[in-house]
Protein backbone atom coordinates (compact mmCIF):
# COMPACT_ATOMS: atom_id res chain seq x y z
CA UNK A 1 0.00 0.00 0.00
CA UNK A 2 0.71 3.22 -0.68
CA UNK A 3 1.36 6.07 2.07
CA UNK A 4 -1.65 8.61 2.01
CA UNK A 5 -0.87 12.21 -0.12
CA UNK A 6 -0.16 14.44 2.46
CA UNK A 7 -2.37 17.45 3.29
CA UNK A 8 -1.99 20.28 1.19
CA UNK A 9 -0.62 22.96 3.72
CA UNK A 10 -2.96 25.67 4.47
CA UNK A 11 -1.35 29.37 3.85
CA UNK A 12 -2.97 31.95 6.09
CA UNK A 13 -3.33 35.67 4.86
CA UNK A 14 -0.40 37.94 5.70
CA UNK A 15 -1.50 39.55 9.52
CA UNK A 16 -0.73 43.26 9.79
CA UNK A 17 2.04 43.93 12.19
CA UNK A 18 0.40 45.00 15.37
CA UNK A 19 -0.91 48.46 15.56
CA UNK A 20 -1.62 48.46 11.48
CA UNK A 21 -4.75 50.05 10.46
CA UNK A 22 -4.50 48.94 6.76
CA UNK A 23 -7.61 48.38 4.68
CA UNK A 24 -8.60 45.08 3.84
CA UNK A 25 -7.88 43.86 -0.23
CA UNK A 26 -9.97 45.05 -2.41
CA UNK A 27 -12.49 42.39 -4.26
CA UNK A 28 -11.85 41.32 -7.56
CA UNK A 29 -12.54 43.49 -10.42
CA UNK A 30 -15.56 42.00 -11.48
CA UNK A 31 -17.22 42.79 -8.11
CA UNK A 32 -16.38 46.55 -7.89
CA UNK A 33 -19.76 48.70 -7.14
CA UNK A 34 -19.22 51.84 -7.39
CA UNK A 35 -21.48 54.52 -4.85
CA UNK A 36 -24.33 56.32 -6.62
CA UNK A 37 -22.96 59.84 -7.57
CA UNK A 38 -24.37 62.91 -5.02
CA UNK A 39 -27.25 64.82 -6.25
CA UNK A 40 -26.54 68.27 -8.07
CA UNK A 41 -26.60 71.27 -5.74
CA UNK A 42 -29.64 73.10 -6.18
CA UNK A 43 -30.21 76.27 -8.36
CA UNK A 44 -29.84 79.39 -7.03
CA UNK A 45 -33.13 81.24 -6.68
CA UNK A 46 -34.56 82.44 -10.27
CA UNK A 47 -32.19 80.54 -12.17
CA UNK A 48 -33.68 78.04 -14.90
CA UNK A 49 -31.05 75.14 -16.37
CA UNK A 50 -31.91 73.44 -19.04
CA UNK A 51 -32.38 69.77 -18.77
CA UNK A 52 -29.28 67.93 -20.16
CA UNK A 53 -28.03 67.21 -23.92
CA UNK A 54 -29.35 63.36 -24.85
CA UNK A 55 -26.50 61.32 -24.35
CA UNK A 56 -24.40 60.71 -27.75
CA UNK A 57 -26.43 58.55 -30.32
CA UNK A 58 -29.45 59.37 -28.38
CA UNK A 59 -31.73 61.76 -30.77
CA UNK A 60 -34.61 63.87 -28.88
CA UNK A 61 -38.59 62.04 -29.29
CA UNK A 62 -40.02 63.03 -32.25
CA UNK A 63 -43.94 64.02 -31.60
CA UNK A 64 -46.29 61.60 -33.03
CA UNK A 65 -47.28 61.57 -36.23
CA UNK A 66 -50.64 63.63 -36.96
CA UNK A 67 -53.00 60.74 -38.77
CA UNK A 68 -55.56 61.79 -41.63
CA UNK A 69 -58.43 63.21 -40.11
CA UNK A 70 -57.17 64.84 -37.10
CA UNK A 71 -58.40 67.84 -35.58
CA UNK A 72 -54.96 69.68 -35.27
CA UNK A 73 -53.89 69.32 -38.83
CA UNK A 74 -51.31 71.59 -39.29
CA UNK A 75 -52.42 74.52 -41.43
CA UNK A 76 -52.33 75.41 -45.17
CA UNK A 77 -49.33 76.76 -46.77
CA UNK A 78 -49.04 80.43 -46.90
CA UNK A 79 -50.16 81.46 -50.03
CA UNK A 80 -47.88 84.42 -51.14
CA UNK A 81 -49.37 84.89 -53.85
CA UNK A 82 -52.11 86.28 -52.93
CA UNK A 83 -50.29 89.46 -51.45
CA UNK A 84 -50.65 92.48 -53.46
CA UNK A 85 -46.74 93.50 -54.00
CA UNK A 86 -45.77 97.37 -54.99
CA UNK A 87 -43.00 97.52 -57.89
CA UNK A 88 -39.64 96.09 -56.44
CA UNK A 89 -41.51 93.00 -54.62
CA UNK A 90 -42.26 95.10 -51.71
CA UNK A 91 -45.42 94.42 -50.02
CA UNK A 92 -47.94 97.24 -50.16
CA UNK A 93 -48.86 99.66 -47.21
CA UNK A 94 -52.66 98.62 -47.66
CA UNK A 95 -51.71 94.67 -47.55
CA UNK A 96 -49.40 95.20 -44.78
CA UNK A 97 -52.37 96.49 -42.34
CA UNK A 98 -54.94 94.02 -43.48
CA UNK A 99 -56.72 96.52 -45.64
CA UNK A 100 -57.76 96.77 -49.14
CA UNK A 101 -57.33 100.48 -51.28
CA UNK A 102 -60.74 101.21 -50.96
CA UNK A 103 -61.13 101.04 -47.16
CA UNK A 104 -61.33 103.93 -45.42
CA UNK A 105 -59.83 104.38 -41.66
CA UNK A 106 -62.29 106.39 -39.41
CA UNK A 107 -60.50 108.78 -37.17
CA UNK A 108 -61.89 112.38 -34.82
CA UNK A 109 -60.78 115.03 -36.16
CA UNK A 110 -59.61 116.36 -33.10
CA UNK A 111 -57.28 113.05 -32.31
CA UNK A 112 -55.69 113.27 -35.81
CA UNK A 113 -54.29 116.40 -35.40
CA UNK A 114 -52.93 115.54 -31.58
CA UNK A 115 -51.65 112.64 -32.70
CA UNK A 116 -49.27 113.99 -36.13
CA UNK A 117 -48.30 117.16 -33.75
CA UNK A 118 -47.29 114.91 -31.07
CA UNK A 119 -45.55 112.90 -33.63
CA UNK A 120 -43.58 116.09 -34.88
CA UNK A 121 -42.67 117.34 -31.76
CA UNK A 122 -40.88 113.90 -30.74
CA UNK A 123 -38.72 114.68 -33.32
CA UNK A 124 -38.73 118.28 -33.03
CA UNK A 125 -38.32 118.85 -29.21
CA UNK A 126 -37.60 122.70 -29.82
CA UNK A 127 -41.42 123.04 -30.51
CA UNK A 128 -42.54 120.89 -27.74
CA UNK A 129 -43.85 123.87 -25.63
CA UNK A 130 -44.40 125.89 -28.15
CA UNK A 131 -48.38 127.41 -28.77
CA UNK A 132 -49.56 125.86 -32.34
CA UNK A 133 -52.66 127.47 -34.08
CA UNK A 134 -53.52 124.42 -36.32
CA UNK A 135 -56.10 124.28 -39.33
CA UNK A 136 -56.86 121.35 -41.59
CA UNK A 137 -59.67 119.86 -43.30
CA UNK A 138 -60.16 116.59 -42.04
CA UNK A 139 -59.83 113.32 -44.37
CA UNK A 140 -59.83 110.07 -43.41
CA UNK A 141 -56.67 108.08 -43.99
CA UNK A 142 -56.51 105.62 -47.15
CA UNK A 143 -53.61 103.28 -48.13
CA UNK A 144 -52.68 102.47 -51.16
CA UNK A 145 -52.34 99.12 -53.32
CA UNK A 146 -49.31 99.03 -55.47
CA UNK A 147 -47.99 102.52 -57.16
CA UNK A 148 -51.38 103.82 -56.73
CA UNK A 149 -50.26 107.38 -54.94
CA UNK A 150 -51.89 110.07 -56.92
CA UNK A 151 -54.99 107.97 -57.59
CA UNK A 152 -55.43 107.45 -53.67
CA UNK A 153 -55.01 111.46 -53.10
CA UNK A 154 -57.41 111.88 -55.66
CA UNK A 155 -59.89 109.43 -53.99
CA UNK A 156 -59.43 111.38 -50.71
CA UNK A 157 -59.80 115.05 -52.37
CA UNK A 158 -62.96 113.48 -53.80
CA UNK A 159 -64.64 112.92 -50.62
CA UNK A 160 -63.83 116.81 -49.29
CA UNK A 161 -65.68 118.23 -52.15
CA UNK A 162 -68.63 114.87 -51.57
CA UNK A 163 -68.71 113.37 -48.32
CA UNK A 164 -70.78 110.43 -50.13
CA UNK A 165 -68.64 110.22 -53.03
CA UNK A 166 -67.95 106.79 -53.85
CA UNK A 167 -64.81 107.08 -55.75
CA UNK A 168 -62.04 104.67 -55.58
CA UNK A 169 -58.69 103.75 -56.59
CA UNK A 170 -59.95 100.87 -58.54
CA UNK A 171 -62.18 102.57 -61.01
CA UNK A 172 -59.42 105.89 -60.84
CA UNK A 173 -57.32 103.32 -62.25
CA UNK A 174 -59.51 101.97 -64.99
CA UNK A 175 -60.34 105.25 -66.11
CA UNK A 176 -56.57 106.32 -66.16
CA UNK A 177 -55.53 103.09 -68.14
CA UNK A 178 -58.15 103.78 -70.49
CA UNK A 179 -56.57 107.14 -71.39
CA UNK A 180 -53.14 105.40 -71.59
CA UNK A 181 -52.23 108.24 -68.61
CA UNK A 182 -50.91 105.07 -66.22
CA UNK A 183 -50.32 100.78 -66.55
CA UNK A 184 -50.50 100.00 -62.75
CA UNK A 185 -51.55 103.10 -61.42
CA UNK A 186 -48.25 105.32 -61.51
CA UNK A 187 -49.07 109.25 -62.10
CA UNK A 188 -45.91 111.08 -63.59
CA UNK A 189 -47.74 113.62 -65.25
CA UNK A 190 -49.29 116.54 -63.24
CA UNK A 191 -51.51 117.93 -66.50
CA UNK A 192 -52.32 113.60 -66.73
CA UNK A 193 -53.66 113.82 -62.79
CA UNK A 194 -55.59 117.21 -63.24
CA UNK A 195 -57.65 116.05 -66.12
CA UNK A 196 -58.52 112.75 -64.44
CA UNK A 197 -59.70 114.75 -61.00
CA UNK A 198 -62.20 116.90 -63.37
CA UNK A 199 -63.41 113.73 -65.31
CA UNK A 200 -64.46 112.16 -61.69
CA UNK A 201 -65.31 115.53 -59.20
CA UNK A 202 -67.63 118.31 -59.79
CA UNK A 203 -64.99 121.45 -58.56
CA UNK A 204 -62.91 124.07 -59.63
CA UNK A 205 -59.82 122.40 -60.42
CA UNK A 206 -56.37 123.21 -61.92
CA UNK A 207 -53.13 122.78 -62.52
CA UNK A 208 -51.25 125.69 -60.69
CA UNK A 209 -46.95 126.40 -59.82
CA UNK A 210 -45.68 125.06 -56.41
CA UNK A 211 -44.34 128.62 -56.03
CA UNK A 212 -47.73 129.67 -54.83
CA UNK A 213 -47.03 127.78 -51.61
CA UNK A 214 -44.23 129.94 -51.11
CA UNK A 215 -46.44 132.87 -50.03
CA UNK A 216 -47.75 132.69 -46.13
CA UNK A 217 -50.50 134.71 -45.72
CA UNK A 218 -51.28 134.00 -48.84
CA UNK A 219 -51.49 129.98 -48.81
CA UNK A 220 -53.26 130.35 -45.40
CA UNK A 221 -55.60 132.04 -46.57
CA UNK A 222 -56.21 130.03 -49.56
CA UNK A 223 -56.57 126.72 -47.41
CA UNK A 224 -58.78 128.59 -44.97
CA UNK A 225 -61.40 129.28 -48.12
CA UNK A 226 -61.54 125.34 -48.92
CA UNK A 227 -58.43 125.07 -51.32
CA UNK A 228 -56.83 121.88 -50.92
CA UNK A 229 -53.21 120.69 -53.04
CA UNK A 230 -52.07 117.27 -54.64
CA UNK A 231 -48.62 117.69 -54.70
CA UNK A 232 -45.90 115.46 -55.75
CA UNK A 233 -42.54 115.01 -53.62
CA UNK A 234 -40.04 112.54 -52.96
CA UNK A 235 -40.94 110.52 -50.24
CA UNK A 236 -38.60 110.06 -47.26
CA UNK A 237 -38.39 106.92 -44.81
CA UNK A 238 -40.65 108.90 -42.52
CA UNK A 239 -43.09 109.86 -45.31
CA UNK A 240 -41.80 113.70 -45.16
CA UNK A 241 -40.25 115.39 -47.92
CA UNK A 242 -36.53 114.87 -48.78
CA UNK A 243 -34.45 115.35 -51.72
CA UNK A 244 -33.77 112.45 -54.45
CA UNK A 245 -34.06 113.59 -57.55
CA UNK A 246 -37.61 111.72 -57.96
CA UNK A 247 -36.45 108.73 -57.24
CA UNK A 248 -38.40 108.44 -54.26
CA UNK A 249 -41.57 110.33 -56.03
CA UNK A 250 -44.97 110.21 -54.20
CA UNK A 251 -48.02 111.98 -54.14
CA UNK A 252 -49.41 113.87 -51.32
CA UNK A 253 -52.66 115.70 -50.44
CA UNK A 254 -52.23 119.06 -48.43
CA UNK A 255 -55.10 119.70 -46.44
CA UNK A 256 -54.09 122.26 -43.88
CA UNK A 257 -51.05 124.03 -41.53
CA UNK A 258 -49.78 124.66 -38.54
CA UNK A 259 -48.36 127.96 -36.85
CA UNK A 260 -45.95 127.70 -34.69
CA UNK A 261 -44.74 130.88 -32.71
CA UNK A 262 -40.81 130.98 -32.38
CA UNK A 263 -40.52 131.66 -28.44
CA UNK A 264 -41.57 129.20 -26.13
CA UNK A 265 -44.61 129.46 -24.20
CA UNK A 266 -45.39 128.00 -20.82
CA UNK A 267 -45.27 124.50 -19.91
CA UNK A 268 -48.74 123.11 -20.26
CA UNK A 269 -50.01 119.95 -21.24
CA UNK A 270 -49.90 118.74 -24.62
CA UNK A 271 -52.97 119.06 -25.66
CA UNK A 272 -53.77 122.70 -24.12
CA UNK A 273 -51.04 123.80 -26.41
CA UNK A 274 -52.92 122.97 -29.38
CA UNK A 275 -55.56 125.62 -30.63
CA UNK A 276 -57.83 124.45 -33.75
CA UNK A 277 -58.76 126.98 -36.10
CA UNK A 278 -62.04 127.56 -37.63
CA UNK A 279 -62.43 129.00 -41.20
CA UNK A 280 -63.85 132.20 -39.58
CA UNK A 281 -60.91 132.57 -37.38
CA UNK A 282 -58.00 135.70 -37.34
CA UNK A 283 -54.64 135.33 -38.49
CA UNK A 284 -52.88 137.41 -36.32
CA UNK A 285 -48.49 137.98 -36.49
CA UNK A 286 -48.01 135.53 -39.38
CA UNK A 287 -44.46 136.69 -39.84
CA UNK A 288 -43.47 136.01 -36.59
CA UNK A 289 -44.31 132.24 -36.63
CA UNK A 290 -43.57 129.62 -38.58
CA UNK A 291 -45.60 127.43 -41.39
CA UNK A 292 -45.57 124.02 -41.36
CA UNK A 293 -48.07 122.03 -43.59
CA UNK A 294 -50.79 119.02 -43.13
CA UNK A 295 -50.48 116.55 -45.55
CA UNK A 296 -52.24 113.28 -46.46
CA UNK A 297 -50.60 110.40 -48.62
CA UNK A 298 -51.31 106.53 -48.82
CA UNK A 299 -48.21 104.72 -47.47
CA UNK A 300 -49.22 105.87 -43.75
CA UNK A 301 -52.05 105.97 -41.18
CA UNK A 302 -50.63 109.36 -39.83
CA UNK A 303 -51.60 112.79 -41.09
CA UNK A 304 -48.22 113.82 -41.61
CA UNK A 305 -46.51 117.45 -40.59
CA UNK A 306 -44.46 118.14 -42.85
CA UNK A 307 -41.88 121.31 -43.60
CA UNK A 308 -43.22 124.01 -46.15
CA UNK A 309 -40.14 124.74 -47.46
CA UNK A 310 -38.42 121.39 -47.53
CA UNK A 311 -41.67 120.18 -49.09
CA UNK A 312 -41.08 123.11 -51.89
CA UNK A 313 -37.34 121.82 -52.74
CA UNK A 314 -38.73 118.48 -52.58
CA UNK A 315 -41.50 118.88 -55.67
CA UNK A 316 -38.82 121.41 -57.55
CA UNK A 317 -35.79 118.07 -57.46
CA UNK A 318 -38.22 115.99 -59.12
CA UNK A 319 -35.67 114.96 -62.34
CA UNK A 320 -36.02 111.52 -62.66
CA UNK A 321 -37.34 107.77 -62.46
CA UNK A 322 -35.46 105.66 -60.03
CA UNK A 323 -32.90 103.55 -62.32
CA UNK A 324 -34.11 100.22 -60.09
CA UNK A 325 -37.41 100.55 -61.40
CA UNK A 326 -37.80 99.51 -65.08
CA UNK A 327 -38.82 102.32 -67.54
CA UNK A 328 -41.59 99.85 -69.26
CA UNK A 329 -43.40 99.65 -66.19
CA UNK A 330 -44.58 102.99 -66.55
CA UNK A 331 -46.43 105.68 -69.06
CA UNK A 332 -43.44 108.10 -68.44
CA UNK A 333 -45.01 111.92 -70.71
CA UNK A 334 -43.02 113.34 -73.19
CA UNK A 335 -40.25 115.59 -71.35
CA UNK A 336 -39.65 112.89 -68.54
CA UNK A 337 -40.10 113.36 -65.01
CA UNK A 338 -38.92 116.91 -65.32
CA UNK A 339 -41.87 118.46 -67.67
CA UNK A 340 -44.43 116.13 -65.94
CA UNK A 341 -43.88 116.93 -62.42
CA UNK A 342 -41.32 118.95 -61.22
CA UNK A 343 -42.59 122.88 -60.33
CA UNK A 344 -46.21 121.81 -60.41
CA UNK A 345 -49.31 121.00 -58.24
CA UNK A 346 -53.07 120.41 -58.81
CA UNK A 347 -55.23 123.00 -56.81
CA UNK A 348 -58.70 121.27 -55.97
CA UNK A 349 -61.28 123.84 -54.81
CA UNK A 350 -63.54 121.84 -52.24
Amino acid sequence: MFPPDPEPPVISPPQPHRGSTAPPPPPPPCCIILPPPPPPPPPPPGCTIPPPPPPPGCSAPQPPPILEGSDALPPPPFDKSKLTKDVGNKLSPAVLRGLKNDQIVQQSSEQMIIEAVKRYRKFNSDMMHQTLEVFNHSTQPQLQEGPQCGLVALCMAARLVDQTSKINPNRVLELAQEKEYSKQGEMFSAINLCELSKELIDADIRVDSVDCLMEKERLCTELMMGNVFLVPYDCDFNHGPCLADGKKAHWSLITGFVLASNTSCTRVPETDSIVILQQDSTLTDLESKSLLLLGRQSKSLVLGVWDRDLLIQSNKNLRIVDPKRESDDYIIPAGGVVEGLASQIVRIKI
